[in-house]
């Protein structure tokens, strides 16, 4: 094995400690009552420290005590170095008392009242000691929130590829047209031919990747919709169409609860189907530990 060449060995804490209050009092009997030790240690401590560094750190003006220059460098680095060193400790005793990891999620407020309680609920049974902090995120920025290390996770609907961005698909949900229970389609038991276009519709917001799909899906038909609303928030929409306010087309398990209880009512879209895969979004800069591997298996 190689030997580290003594000139980068790293100097005694205690010694450079030492050598701090003696800069601070100028004196080896005030720093050795500081210290707790006898005014012998505290001169054999400098003699050695100086010794290792090979040159005089310390003068003796009367009976004050100065740095010689050699000394006054070597004051701003070991200063520097216990700072970080405090700086340290002070994170360290932080995490020992709030927590010992943390989980950083956002999602979309969907996910965060139906998935998230139950996964988070695990993951802490698991991990007792865990801060968890979950936050609403809005679909323009998540990647930027992940690539600049504010979240460890995005739970939502597939994104565009993105190179430093990956995508873990934990389920997909078939888009579906959703109408009131009281709609006159019921009463055909389709869509009548034409009419899709043409009756009042509420759509999620352009720049999301629901409405994206639907619009890519539709792209052949060189149609519009008759759109009276768009919403960025999917039950949000929802609850507009129950109220009666127009149609819409939504991830099936986004009102799968009313159409069971026959609050809401669903046709598919036609002999294409059109799917829409949901899942974990996570920086691919950044390895994952064992919080976020737990929290992926969970999810």
């Amino acid at each position: 094995m190689n030997q580290i060449p003594q000139t980068v060995n790293p100097l005694d804490s205690r010694q450079l400690n030492a050598f701090i209050n003696i800069a601070r009092t100028g004196s080896f009997a005030e720093t050795a009552k500081r210290l707790c030790l006898t005014q012998s240690a505290i001169s054999h401590s400098m003699h050695a420290l100086e010794s290792e560094i090979g040159c005089r750190l310390l003068a003796r003006m009367g009976k004050t005590i100065t740095l010689t220059e050699a000394g006054e460098a070597l004051l701003h680095h070991a200063q520097v170095g216990f700072q970080e060193l405090a700086a340290a400790r002070e994170k360290i005793e932080k995490l020992k008392s709030w927590g010992s990891r943390r989980l950083r999620v956002g999602a979309s407020p969907l996910v965060n009242r139906r998935i998230l309680p139950g996964v988070l609920m695990k993951l802490r049974c698991q991990h007792p000691r865990l801060i968890v902090t979950v936050k609403t995120v809005h679909p323009l920025s998540q990647t930027d929130q992940l690539q600049n290390d504010e979240l460890d996770f995005v739970f939502s609907e597939d994104q565009p590829p993105h190179a430093e961005v990956e995508f873990t698909s934990l389920f997909e949900s078939p888009l579906e047209v959703v109408v009131p229970p009281a709609h006159r389609w019921l009463r055909q038991n389709q869509i009548p031919r034409g009419e899709l276009f043409s009756e009042p519709c509420v759509l999620p917001e352009r720049y999301s990747p629901t409405r994206k799909l639907i619009d890519a899906y539709f792209s052949r038909e060189k149609k519009s919709f008759n759109s009276v609303m768009e919403v960025e928030n999917l039950e949000t929409i929802r609850e507009m169409v129950k109220a009666g306010i127009g149609i819409s087309i939504l991830p099936a398990w986004v009102f799968q609860d009313d159409q069971r209880l026959g609050t809401l009512h669903a046709f598919a879209l036609g002999r294409r189907k059109l799917s829409l895969a949901w899942g974990l979004h996570r920086s691919r800069n950044k390895p994952a530990d064992l919080i976020q591997s737990d929290f992926r298996i969970l999810c």
